[in-house]
């Protein structure tokens, strides 16, 4: 019989086998470990981004995020997330004009130096009353009388005054007018025909007679006699808002006077006729 020689197990095979074992314990424990985590977070956390990444950056890169711009979006970070947060607002249909009063006039005395008469014109009680006594035989339909505002005026305001009809002659025509931006012969007029109801707005300019917003009637104001309407005029560079008792009426729009001038109000009566006319709170604001 053969015999048989004995196995030497060296050490470097020892060594080589722990190596492996251990080897293989260690990606066990990895992996287990990795099996732990994925059971234990929850589903659909939110990825955190490294800190290196700047704002800018991480929104960028997420995939369901347009590409932003400075202006438009703004990156904030809520427990260490980092989300988008919009900062566009809607234009709204009206934007309301921003005004500061400049000129005001309760008419409690003539400190503004109003033109009066020792009769009519004349400043009471807090009033200022004008009569106008229109002859029959005036060759126009209409007397006009046209009285300065002693306030230098703005290129852009809104103005209202409250505008009375104390008495008058059974079946006159009265009407309520502004003058605005009036350079020499060159102006905006406006005349609310109270005891007609309508408005009508034209420009004289170069001495001829334009038309901006045509005869339109409304309901808003009142013919009644002591009833008191207010009237209003705004101006922003070449659009122009008739107002009627608070009532933002449709603009037109005009440019062929762009500069500030003078305001008149002007009081209109038929022609045979007569009326006592009363203002009060008077009101200018500059609109920017």
């Amino acid at each position: 019989m053969a015999k048989k020689e004995p196995v030497t197990i060296t050490a470097a095979k020892i060594s080589s086998k722990s190596s492996l074992i251990g080897n293989l314990f260690l990606g066990l424990v990895a992996l287990i470990g990795a099996i732990l985590v994925f059971i234990t977070t929850p589903f659909g956390q939110n990825i955190i981004f490294p800190a290196t990444m700047t704002p800018t950056l991480a929104l960028a890169t997420l995939p369901f995020v347009n590409q932003p711009t400075e202006s438009s979006i703004v990156a904030v970070q809520t427990d260490d997330i980092l989300l988008p947060t919009s900062t566009w607002t809607p234009i709204p249909s009206f934007t309301p004009l921003v005004t500061t009063t400049i000129f005001e006039d309760t008419f409690i005395d003539n400190r503004n130096n109003w033109d009066i008469g020792s009769g009519f014109p004349n400043i009471a009680a807090g009033k200022y009353k004008y009569k106008s006594d229109c002859p029959s035989s005036y060759s126009e339909f209409f007397c006009g009388t046209y009285i300065r505002v002693p306030f230098t005026f703005p290129k852009n305001f809104h103005m209202g005054i409250d505008f009375t009809i104390l008495d008058s002659s059974p079946d006159a025509k009265i009407a309520l007018g502004f003058q605005v931006r009036r350079r020499n012969s060159n102006l905006y007029y406006i005349n609310y025909f109270i005891t007609d109801m309508f408005y009508v707005m034209k420009a004289a300019y170069h001495k001829s007679d334009l038309e901006i917003i045509p005869k339109t009637s409304t309901s808003l104001m009142s013919a009644d006699l002591e009833s008191t309407n207010r009237f209003g005029i705004e101006l922003q560079d070449a659009i122009f808002t008739p107002v009627i008792n608070d009532n933002r009426l449709p603009q037109a729009e005009d440019g062929n006077m762009q500069n500030a001038g003078d305001t008149y109000l002007v009081v209109f009566v038929s022609r045979g006729y007569s009326a006592t006319i009363q203002f009060d709170n008077l009101v200018v604001q500059e609109v920017k």
